[in-house]
């Protein structure tokens, strides 16, 4: 049980760090990649599926029957976070709003869009800024 909370932290932790990160001035108009930011690129989205997740597999010992339609609730989590109104969306804002940084595209080149993993693990090895072409903005995960 607390092995699976403790997983639940990236949730608040995440949010945390991002809250204190936009207090500094000096951050104002960069991207974060600071704290947990700095392995994911979405890490309170992870723990928000970490959590669903959790809460899922915690009831298995009391689900009976069709109970276990349960697990559609960590599944509909995972798909409208990571396919449409989250990851793709914020990805795509990014991509736009930091074409012309460099910094940024070697960190998307090198962190996982979701899940905390070291450095160059798991990042978008293609990630490059927009063309300029309709539509050409590097949104696809």
């Amino acid at each position: 049980f607390f092995k699976r909370l403790k997983l639940g932290y990236f949730l608040v932790v995440s949010d945390h760090q991002k809250s204190y990160w936009r207090t500094l001035p000096e951050n104002k108009g960069q991207f974060i990649n600071y704290g947990l930011w700095y392995y994911s690129r979405h890490p309170n989205y992870f723990g928000e599926m970490v959590l669903w997740w959790g809460v899922f597999v915690m009831s298995l010992e009391v689900l009976e029957g069709t109970q276990y339609c349960a697990v559609i609730s960590p599944i509909f989590v995972f798909c409208l976070i990571y396919f449409v109104s989250g990851v793709r969306m914020l990805e795509k804002r990014s991509d736009e709003k930091f074409a012309d940084n460099d910094a940024y595209w070697e960190y998307k080149r090198n962190t996982h869009v979701l899940i905390p993993l070291p450095k160059g693990w798991g990042g978008k090895k293609n990630a490059s800024p927009p063309t300029g072409d309709t539509g050409s903005a590097e949104a696809s995960l």
